[in-house]
C-alpha cells in the first residue's frame, strides 16, 4: 500500500528545494510571458493586465514605465541586440516596443490565437503561429512568408534557415525559404508543453511534455536520442 507522510507539508517540501534570490511582486494579474534582457540584469514581464513591465534584478523595482499592451498579453519575445521587445496579445496583434524609450515602434495582426512568438537570432524575421498558418515577418511588421500548419509554439533554428514547430504531439521542421517540410518528430506522449528548443549547432531539438519528461531528438533524422530526462514538475512555456 503506498502511504502519505503527514507529517511533511507541503511548504516543506518546497523549501527542500533552491531557494530564490529574489521574489517581485511585479503585476497585478497574472503573469503570461518572461524573459531576460541580453545584459542579464534585467527581466521583462507581460501580463493578463495588459502591461509589459521591465524589472532590475539585483534592487527588484520597475524600471521606468510600463508598456500599455491594451488587450491581455500571451507570449513575449527579446530581440537578440536587446533594444526591442516584442508581444502578442489574445487578439492576434503583434506590438514591437522600443526598450529605452519604452513606445511602441511597430504593430501588426497575425491572427487571433497566437500563442507563440520567435524572433530569429539574427533578429532578422519574426515567427508568430495563429489559425491555420504561421506568419513570417521582419521586424517592421512586413510579411515575407508563411506557412501552413496549425501549431502552438514555433522556434527558429540558430542559423536562421528552418523553424520547428510543435503542435500536441509532433514537432515539424519547415525549411523558411520555402515553407518545404523537412521532418516530423512524433513525441507521442502526454502533450508538448512548451516551445521546442535547438541546440547551439542545430543538430538536436527539446521538448517538453506533461507526462513530465524532456526529451532529445535527431532533428535530421527524427529519431529520439537515449531515454528522456524526468522531471518533478510538469514544464510550460514562459
Amino acid at each position: 500500500m503506498l502511504g502519505v507522510d503527514t507529517a511533511v507539508t507541503p511548504q516543506e517540501i518546497i523549501n527542500s528545494g533552491p531557494q530564490p534570490h529574489r521574489i517581485i511582486s511585479a503585476h497585478e494579474k497574472g503573469i503570461s510571458g518572461i524573459s531576460f534582457l541580453p545584459d542579464g540584469r534585467r527581466i521583462v514581464t507581460g501580463s493578463h493586465d495588459r502591461t509589459l513591465r521591465i524589472w532590475n534584478m539585483e534592487n527588484g523595482k520597475q524600471e521606468g514605465a510600463s508598456m500599455m499592451v491594451g488587450r491581455k498579453i500571451c507570449r513575449l519575445a527579446v530581440t537578440q541586440d536587446g533594444r526591442r521587445i516584442l508581444s502578442v496579445d489574445r487578439g492576434g496583434k503583434v506590438k514591437v516596443w522600443h526598450v529605452g524609450s519604452r513606445e511602441l515602434v511597430h504593430e501588426w495582426i497575425q491572427s487571433t490565437g497566437s500563442l507563440s512568438i520567435a524572433i530569429s537570432q539574427d533578429d532578422r524575421l519574426v515567427a508568430v503561429p495563429g489559425g491555420e498558418t504561421v506568419g513570417i515577418y521582419t521586424l517592421g511588421g512586413r510579411q515575407v512568408g508563411s506557412i501552413n500548419v496549425s501549431v502552438c509554439f514555433v522556434c527558429f533554428s540558430p542559423d536562421g534557415e528552418k523553424l520547428a514547430c510543435s503542435g500536441l504531439n509532433s514537432i515539424s521542421v519547415y525549411h523558411i525559404e520555402d515553407g518545404t517540410l523537412l521532418g516530423v518528430l512524433r513525441d507521442r506522449r502526454d502533450g508538448i508543453s512548451c516551445p521546442p528548443l535547438w541546440s547551439r549547432d542545430g543538430s538536436r531539438l527539446f521538448s517538453s511534455s506533461l507526462d513530465n519528461t524532456i526529451r532529445c531528438w535527431d532533428s535530421t533524422t527524427g529519431e529520439q536520442i537515449g531515454q528522456p530526462w524526468r522531471v518533478r514538475w510538469k514544464v510550460f512555456a514562459s
